[in-house]
């Protein structure tokens, strides 16, 4: 009797710590689910959107003016390294993929583009420069014209544009104002309101790589009586991060 209690005991005891175990081991399994990754050599410190009305004209031998209004949204994200992060890491690539429309606009196309290589433009809605994913590499110094970030740290950017949103013509105006075609072509913020998304995957020269995902609402602000607005986002809340697959 007294053999049988004490084999309860331990048999008791094994549960308890097992079930300890798969306690906490199912804690942190959920806290990184919703955390992620909370010590990371690199991380996105800002965000920055510039949004701007713009128009390419439309070949037009009746009228003086035929313009094709849109909306361009220049996003910056600054990368930079964790003080906090004692490890030495180098960064090997930085990538943008995975980019979606997840609300389309009421009016307009939307498109994704790289920084121009042309010296007197930071971006062009050209053909040559759409994008579907982006990586930059990893080096000594900065060159985002040529996809290179600093292995420490930098800034990247692209643009996401919606075109076509609608056409504005004219015969008495000496000179058109960009900011203000919105309005005259009866456009308001709702029919151009837009959701993206995309992943950002930081990956070091360690193997080590992390991805999280961003969502931004576009465009900024109220573009359509300001025609050109900004904000600068440091709260990712939404945002985690998490070892990616090598």
């Amino acid at each position: 009797m007294q053999r049988n209690f004490k084999k309860f005991i331990h048999v008791s005891i094994i549960i308890v710590i097992l079930v300890a175990i798969v306690f906490v081991g199912l804690m942190i399994v959920l806290n990184y689910s919703e955390n992620g990754e909370t010590n990371m050599p690199f991380e996105v410190s800002k965000i920055s959107i510039l949004s701007t009305v713009d128009a390419q004209d439309v070949e037009d031998k009746t009228n003086k003016w035929n313009l094709q209004v849109n909306v361009n949204n220049d996003i910056y994200i600054y990368i930079k390294k964790n003080e906090d992060y004692k490890k030495q890491e180098t960064i090997k690539t930085i990538k943008i993929d995975n980019i979606k429309v997840i609300q389309a606009p009421l009016k307009g196309e939307i498109s994704f583009y790289k920084q121009s290589l042309n010296e007197k433009a930071f971006f062009e809605n050209k053909e040559e420069y759409k994008i579907y994913d982006l990586v930059f590499e990893g080096g000594k110094v900065s060159n985002t014209k040529n996809l290179k970030i600093a292995n420490q740290g930098d800034t990247i950017s692209f643009r996401c544009s919606n075109s076509n949103i609608g056409t504005y013509i004219s015969n008495n105006e000496k000179k058109i104002e960009f900011a203000k075609l919105l309005k005259k072509i009866n456009i308001s913020n709702d029919d151009i309101k837009n959701v993206i998304c995309f992943d950002l995957t930081i990956e070091l020269n360690s193997r080590k790589s992390y991805k999280g995902t961003y969502t931004l609402e576009l465009p900024i602000g109220n573009v359509v009586e300001e025609g050109k607005t900004g904000l600068d986002i440091t709260e990712f809340k939404d945002t985690v991060f998490k070892r990616a697959q090598n």
